[in-house]
């Protein structure tokens, strides 16, 4: 018997680039990187990066599915390291929680 499903909303599987910073531990912003959203549902999101970061890491996102713009800010929930490209770049898997986003935005979302 598998064990049930944690989310309130289905995942939507759709690549998206996304760009995005996090706090540090002094509460400063990163750098702005770079990443693909492999999936996502009004709850949160999975990120692909070659950039680690840690769990319960705030993380401010930016990304523009057609012709919509969506500023949310979450936080890392699980990382996983995936498997090498080529055999000379690390990926990360990146499990994010929304934490603050308007309604509009998860509108925005839903209709994808």
């Amino acid at each position: 018997m598998s064990s049930p499903e944690k989310r309130k909303h289905s995942r939507l599987a759709k690549f998206l680039y996304v760009q995005y910073s996090y706090f540090t531990k002094y509460n400063y912003l990163t750098k702005i990187f770079e990443g693909i959203i492999q999936d996502i549902n009004q709850g949160g999101l999975r990120l692909s990066t070659k950039t680690y970061i840690p769990e319960k890491t705030k993380v401010s996102l930016l990304f523009s599915p057609s012709d919509a713009r969506i500023k949310a800010y979450g936080e890392v929930i699980w990382v996983q390291k995936s498997k090498k490209f080529f055999k000379i770049n690390e990926h990360y898997n990146v499990g994010l929680k929304f934490t603050q986003i308007k309604d509009m935005e998860i509108e925005k979302i839903s209709r994808l």
